[in-house]
């Protein structure tokens, strides 16, 4: 009977993995086009690795009205301690509002109120931590030997589903275009035979 209990569990914990992974990549494939620009970053702290640690230049204006709106316009650049009393009078999560340019380029408009929306408004989902509002995924993870790939990228490409929640898709050029890294790194190629 025990078995059997835990085969069922297991069953059901895979097929919720597996619906969950089908719901991201239908959102990766189908989800809106939005284009959010990257916030400048440590340059000792951008590429760790194998992956790319990013900001984004929205998360500070976000982050700047729910310090306007929860805490009576403190300045969110106050001390650590301060600011560590301050974001616990700050919700975990929220939606803002957001116009696209014509290049799908976002800028903030507000924190949602629940009004309607312009043609140009879309609602996009953030959570608050310790560092702040953060609109999207904190790291790019790419294959080992790529970094100089990405070292350039100015925006992240996100999809975005009906509720405002994201997926950052891929990383851009100043240009808007997709980084696309080579197939083959010289330096990762394998030394010929020596006889």
């Amino acid at each position: 009977m025990r078995r059997m209990l835990v085969a069922c569990s297991l069953v059901v914990f895979l097929a919720g993995f597996a619906w969950s992974v089908l719901g991201k990549e239908e959102q990766l494939k189908n989800g809106e086009r939005l284009v959010v620009r990257l916030a400048p970053r440590d340059p000792r702290a951008f590429l760790l690795g194998d992956y790319m640690a990013l900001n984004y230049a929205i998360n500070r204006e976000v982050d700047k009205a729910l310090f306007d709106c929860y805490t009576d316009g403190e300045d969110p650049r106050m001390t650590w301690s301060d600011r560590k009393k301050s974001l616990k009078k700050l919700p975990k999560d929220g939606v803002a509002v957001v116009r696209l340019d014509a290049d799908q380029a976002v800028s903030f408009v507000r924190l949602d109120d629940g009004s309607p929306l312009g043609n140009d408004e879309r609602r996009l989902h953030f959570r608050v931590s310790a560092r702040g509002a953060n609109i999207a995924a904190s790291a790019f993870y790419f294959q080992e030997g790529f970094a100089e790939d990405f070292a350039n990228a100015k925006y992240g490409e996100l999809r975005v589903n009906a509720e405002g929640k994201s997926l950052l898709a891929h990383l851009l050029d100043d240009k808007l275009a997709r980084i696309q890294p080579q197939k083959a790194k010289p330096d990762a190629a394998l030394p010929a035979p020596t006889h």
